[in-house]
């Protein structure tokens, strides 16, 4: 799925053909390796992965965009952006978990 969504994003985003393509396919691939240890790991640990593999998308991004000349963001935006996403998790995390409790999802 992370290759068809990044192609997609590529052509709303009018960015090289492949480029967060290439990039989620990655973090996907990361994602499902990690998937089942993630699950039991403490929230802290949790929100520590979900910044590298955060890290490891906008890290490929940047890199695929530094290379063709076109880089928008510089690098520290782009870590600012990851630190962000891990810091928002164990909130995400908490809200998801709530929604599910509530609607008696299995």
């Amino acid at each position: 799925w992370g290759m068809f969504v990044g192609l997609f994003q590529d052509a709303l985003l009018n960015t090289p053909f492949g480029e967060h393509a290439l990039a989620l396919t990655l973090t996907c691939f990361l994602t499902q390796l990690t998937y089942k240890r993630l699950r039991h790991l403490g929230m802290t640990v949790q929100s520590l992965m979900v910044l590298c593999l955060v890290g490891v998308d906008l890290w490929t991004s940047y890199l695929i965009q530094d290379a063709n000349g076109h880089a928008v963001l510089p690098p520290y935006v782009m870590l600012l952006m990851a630190f962000t996403s891990g810091a928002l998790w164990l909130p995400v995390y908490s809200l998801l978990r709530f929604v599910r409790l509530q609607f008696l999802v299995r």
